[in-house]
């Protein structure tokens, strides 16, 4: 599974100031929903971390926010060398994947991350309260039937956002969403391109 977008950055910023030596990220941290025992229980083998800032900040500032969130996914990275790998291509990616390190496919091109970003905001402003897992595959087929399996990814915007849908707590509950996806019939293959087939052509189509 490769995760479009996830939050925990800046959940660090919020609780820890974004000191790394106030959490530790190889343990279960019950206040967040991501960690690294986590994301390897949900099968989660490349990860979109998100630089994000509040919109209301005024430019300087958002701008000197975004650098410091940067630093402190660079940071994350370099503290955790046998779990987490930059990957700036989608070879990068492969190799990282082969090597068991989950990767951080944030250096790729920036209309990538836009697209991400855009994505985030739709899904925010049609969000349901309460939602359920089945509401999620029923999101998933939609998008299947508008545009087709081989446009479809994931990112589950943990740590981001308060409302999650019931059986998707956290990181961990992809392997639920995929077993959801199988009951309704989906094939081996199609699953491949929407947890991580799909990402990877896109990161392969628009590396430099």
């Amino acid at each position: 599974m490769i995760d479009g977008h996830n939050d925990l950055p800046y959940a660090i910023r919020l609780r820890h100031g974004g000191d790394l030596d106030a959490i530790d990220l190889e343990q279960h941290q019950p206040h967040v929903h991501t960690d690294l025992p986590r994301l390897r229980a949900g099968g989660v083998t490349g990860q979109f971390w998100a630089a994000f800032v509040p919109s209301t900040l005024p430019g300087p500032q958002a701008v000197s926010m975004t650098l410091e969130q940067i630093d402190l996914i660079h940071r994350m990275i370099e503290r955790y060398p046998d779990t987490l790998q930059l990957a700036r291509s989608a070879d990068e990616v492969r190799a990282a994947t082969g090597a068991g390190r989950i990767t951080d496919a944030g250096g790729n091109p920036r209309d990538v991350v836009q697209y991400i970003a855009h994505a985030r905001e739709f899904a925010q402003q049609h969000a349901r309260p309460k939602a359920t897992i089945d509401d999620v595959v029923a999101h998933v087929e939609h998008i299947r039937e508008v545009a087709g399996v081989d446009h479809i990814g994931i990112g589950g915007d943990y740590d981001g956002c308060d409302n999650l849908p019931i059986g998707l707590d956290d990181v961990c509950g992809y392997p639920k969403l995929s077993a959801a996806l199988a009951e309704r019939g989906w094939s081996d293959d199609d699953l491949d391109r929407v947890r991580t087939d799909n990402i990877m052509r896109v990161l392969a189509d628009t590396q430099p």
